[in-house]
Formats: structure tokens, sequence, C-alpha cells
């Protein structure tokens, strides 16, 4: 009889493992597998949807900016548009500067929001409308060469810290070009714009947010 028992319980014992093997195999593993591969194709959909979004986020950023930048490369080209600034490049005399060309350049400094200041060079003179700059001799000295090699097309300098009025240090980017008259290169406009143009673009949220 002791052996029967014995028997009885090794078979129940047995009987209990293939149903638990059973549960395993048909419910349990599956569901995991399932959690998984549920748990994994979300994730990887979250990561390419975050791609796609932030992708498109840059994209429209770039838009931006160039269109921001190709603006200021059409102000600066004003020189050129206007009678009296145009007159005054062909002239030859740059002692002074009409009040007609003075208020073109008045009205360029206040045309956009970002921009700081306009220089007009000839020779050892320089004209600002705008803010004036502490070093922009020195400034002038390391990119004329530079800009005066262009030939008149748009050059963009980087940022750099400037030395404003009352200890103000301004960060400036600045467009240039060769100031060109009927009788060849007479000079290089300066106009600066502030690099306070780029903070909304840096710190959007969205660019580092997850």
């Amino acid at each position: 009889m002791f052996k029967k028992r014995v028997k009885g319980k090794r078979n129940c014992n047995r009987l209990g493992l293939q149903f638990l093997l059973l549960v395993l195999a048909t419910i349990v593993i599956p569901s995991v597998l399932f959690f998984f591969i549920i748990v994994n194709r979300y994730s990887d959909d979250l990561l390419q949807q975050t791609v796609r979004e932030r992708t498109a986020l840059l994209q429209e950023i770039n838009r931006t900016i160039v269109l921001q930048l190709t603006d200021y490369e059409e102000l600066s080209m004003t020189i050129y548009y206007n009678e009296a600034t145009k007159a005054f490049i062909d002239s030859g005399a740059y002692n002074q500067t009409p009040q007609a060309v003075d208020q073109v350049l008045n009205a360029i400094r206040y045309s956009q929001p970002h921009v700081e200041s306009v220089f007009l060079c000839f020779g050892d003179k320089a004209y600002a409308y705008g803010r004036v700059y502490g070093n922009f001799d020195s400034y002038r000295t390391q990119y004329e060469d530079q800009v005066l090699a262009s030939g008149g097309r748009c050059v963009w300098l980087p940022t750099e810290q400037m030395n404003g009025a009352y200890s103000r240090t301004p960060k400036s980017f600045a467009l240039a070009r060769r100031l060109n008259s009927t009788e060849g290169a007479v000079g290089t406009m300066y106009m600066f714009c502030s690099s306070n143009l780029f903070d909304k673009i840096l710190t959007n949220p969205a660019l580092t947010e997850g």
C-alpha cells in the first residue's frame, strides 16, 4: 500500500508539473512575449515619431533662418537701389555724407529689429549709423581684405563680442559688402546684427525635451 501511495503521489507531481508547463507554454510565455513585442513596437513608433517631429522642426528653423538672412542680404542692397546712396558711392567725394544718404542708412538700421548698426567705410573714414563700437577699427582690419576680395558679393562674418557704449559688450555677427562705384571698388559696408536673433531657436524646448 505504501508503494501505491508513493506511486500515486509521483503521478500527481508529474501531472502538476505537466499542467504547470502547459500553462507556461500556452499562457505565460506567449503573454510575456506579446508584452515585449508590443512595448518594443510602441517604443520604435514613438522614437520614429519623435525623430520625424524634430526633423520637421529643424527644417522649419532652417527655412526661417534662410529667409531672415536673405532679407538682410536684400536690405543691404538698398545702397545700390536708392538713387541718393548710389550717387554718393559713384561721386568719389567721401569727406561728408549728404543728408539724403544719412536718412537712407538710418532707415536701413531701423527697418529690422535685430540690425544694430551700419558702417560705410571709405579709406580711413567710417560713417556709423546706430551703435558705435570701440573695437570696430580692429574688427575692420581683421576682415577688410576678405570683404574686398568678394567683388561686391555678400560676406557673412562670424559672431564676435563688440565693445559698445557704457561698457556694453554685445555679441554680433555682420553682413559685409565691397562698395563698387562706376570706377571700381571704393569702400566697404558692414551691417551688424544681434546674435539674439537666434535665441528663440536655441532655447526652443521642443529641441531639448524628451
